[in-house]
């Protein structure tokens, strides 16, 4: 897939953390929203002030409807404007990326001089984490493609930020063109938030904005090994079912 990013890569590098992405559409359709967007570089938008909260009222204003703060999962942008942002990375390679794009898109004149924006309605980038409910799934003659209901727009990377790695991994059995490429012409649910506590657990204290997830209880008890306690499982118990809701015939 990346192979048909290599004609443009010199001019227009996008980043996105691979491991937690599906792309629901291609590169001319990625090149041709980030022209129209107007800006030297384009940062992916989410509802959480991550991971300072404190830095949320330095923010300027939100268009209505749209995602206030910076996302770093999720970055394209004209070269020279790239590298005038990434030369100024002087810290250790564990050190909080999202902080340091943050602190730059906060800074008024360098936003104004290299044109730093965000994807507000998240036209390429869609960040799961606290937009579960805005989303759906459509079955479209030409594939299927995950649809922001709240802005209107088909994004073209979908990024299960957070505590939204199993919602991802659900998605991505539909998108692009998954196991059900029957289904046509039709709506279907995202996957199901997962549980409050586990997205709350995933924010710092006092990050701004609310967590929207609600808990879904498991409709199959998980079972453990024999002779196993609980205790020792390594992985979370409480895993919300995915409901599969099929078109009737």
């Amino acid at each position: 897939f990346w192979g048909d990013f290599l004609p443009f890569l010199g001019d227009f590098p996008p980043f996105s953390p691979s491991y937690d992405v599906v792309f629901a559409g291609g590169p001319r359709e990625l090149l041709a929203k980030f022209g129209a967007a107007g800006s030297g570089v384009l940062f992916a938008a989410e509802g959480f002030c991550w991971p300072q909260g404190g830095l949320a009222p330095l923010y300027p204003p939100a268009p209505p409807g749209g995602k206030p703060f910076l996302n770093s999962g999720g970055i394209v942008g004209y070269a020279p404007a790239l590298w005038a942002l990434v030369e100024r990375w002087h810290f250790r390679d564990d050190d909080d990326d999202q902080l340091f794009y943050t602190q730059l898109y906060l800074n008024s004149e360098l936003r104004e001089r290299l044109g730093l924006a965000l994807d507000h309605h998240s036209r390429i980038f869609q960040n799961l984490n606290g937009a579960l409910e805005e989303l759906s799934i459509r079955f479209e003659p030409d594939g299927n493609r995950v649809r922001n209901d709240l802005s209107g727009t088909w994004p073209v990377v979908i990024h299960g930020n957070g505590p939204t790695k199993v919602a991802l991994n659900s998605l991505a059995n539909y998108v692009p063109l998954g196991a059900h490429r029957g289904l046509r012409g039709r709506a279907h649910p995202v996957p199901a938030p997962i549980p409050a506590a586990a997205a709350a657990a995933a924010l710092p204290p006092g990050a701004a904005g609310a967590v929207p997830a609600q808990r879904r209880e498991s409709q199959t008890p998980r079972k453990h090994p024999k002779n196993t306690p609980k205790s020792s499982q390594k992985y979370p118990q409480n895993i919300p079912e995915i409901p599969q809701k099929h078109p009737q015939k």
